[in-house]
């Protein structure tokens, strides 16, 4: 019946507007909101199944969101009553840690190590001069996955690169070629060969600026996917159809031998307001947050996602930036590239293994002690300069 009448209704609209009617994709979506409701539906059904550790760590990508925070509250309390009904009918189920706030000013310092990744996408664009500026002032180290076209596309850009390329603070890491054409649902679901290409185009324009005999450190576009030798995971921001059509182009990009990052939480602009959809502050708090509860991919370590085109001056983006980096500081965070996220051991002995390297595992170890040879030289030479600068 719906049929017939939907039929007789495109019969009697002008033909001309046929060709109007337009059928949104999901990649034409960019509202945070609908991706949100894709993730608060995946913690349901894994509270109904029970799977306390899928849904815990789904519920901490949720908080990176800004809104709908009264419903993840919600689902979070369901998700305790659920637990402490477990915990009652069995005594070995793992217990459900309290969320405490905090002031970030008063929190004791930690025996254990902190650890943060601070990682930006997507340049060189506008804003990529800026974090170099902050990264340079602050002397953290940072990974940059940049894109290849975003580097041929002009000659500003190109010195944009250069200025990341020679700065000893930053790795750069590979962020595709294409940027997936910012399509990304028909990227990751086309020709496995098609993404390889983009990848390996990418990989050899970088090769010769990147750390030789490092692995490919490597970042899907639009694609939260992690494929380590120590941990697998998935993008949990798209629909379960959607994932079982892209999940073999991201095995078969792990076996081709690529180390591909994800992160723990993102730090953005809201495209309603035009601002930081966190302070400094707020997301120092987060962070903090995450690693208190352990809602991290790997104990103790951070990876927080930023773009270049954040920290524009019409974001007073070198201000915000430095503020962030500086409360950290404060709190006793260690900095790192992705260069150090994983353990020689890890690489070596990880239970997922590959089918193909890109570079040698024993090369790479000994040239990772030799730099740690030489930055404990450093710091004992500037710890003596200081003494005797002391004495002076």
């Amino acid at each position: 019946m719906y049929k017939i009448v939907g039929f007789f209704v495109l019969l009697i609209l002008p033909f001309n507007s046929i060709s109007q009617l337009q059928f949104v994709s999901y990649d034409n979506i960019t509202d945070s909101r609908y991706r949100q409701n894709i993730l608060l539906k995946k913690i349901d059904i894994a509270i109904a199944e029970k799977s306390w550790e899928k849904a815990k760590v789904l519920l901490s990508f949720a908080y990176t969101y800004g809104n709908s925070k009264y419903r993840v509250q919600d689902i979070e309390s369901r998700l305790k009553i659920a637990m402490t009904n477990q915990i009652k009918s069995s005594p070995d189920t793992v217990k459900f840690k309290k969320i405490k706030k905090f002031n970030i000013a008063k929190l004791d310092k930690s025996k254990n190590q902190k650890t943060i990744y601070l990682t930006f996408d997507d340049g060189p664009m506008k804003g990529t001069t800026n974090v170099i500026d902050v990264i340079n002032k602050e002397q953290v180290p940072a990974t940059m996955f940049v894109v290849g076209r975003h580097i041929v596309s002009s000659l500003t850009n190109r010195s944009r690169y250069n200025k990341i390329r020679d700065n000893r603070y930053m790795l750069i890491a590979n962020h595709t070629y294409s940027h997936a054409h910012d399509r990304y649902n028909a990227f990751y679901t086309s020709s496995q060969r098609e993404i390889l290409k983009d990848i390996s185009k990418n990989h050899k324009l970088l090769r010769d600026d990147m750390l030789s005999n490092s692995p490919p450190y490597t970042r899907l576009a639009g694609r939260n996917v992690f494929r380590l030798p120590t941990y697998v995971s998935d993008d949990p921001y798209i629909t379960r159809r959607q994932l079982r059509r892209e999940k073999p182009s991201y095995d078969m990009l792990w076996h081709e031998g690529y180390y591909m990052y994800g992160w723990d939480i993102e730090w953005g602009i809201s495209k309603k307001t035009k601002t930081y959809r966190e302070t400094p502050h707020r997301l120092a708090q987060k962070i903090e947050r995450l690693y208190k509860e352990d809602k991290l991919v790997t104990k103790g370590k951070v990876i927080v996602l930023m773009h270049d085109k954040i920290f524009q001056d019409k974001y007073n983006g070198k201000k915000n930036l430095t503020r962030l980096i500086q409360i950290l500081k404060a709190n006793n965070w260690k900095f790192e590239t992705l260069e150090d996220y994983l353990s020689i051991d890890d690489i070596k002995n990880g239970k997922y293994a590959q089918q193909k390297k890109l570079f040698d595992i024993d090369k790479f170890a000994a040239n990772r002690s030799q730099q740690k040879r030489n930055k404990d030289k450093q710091a004992d030479s500037s710890t003596s300069l200081k003494a005797d600068t002391t004495k002076l």
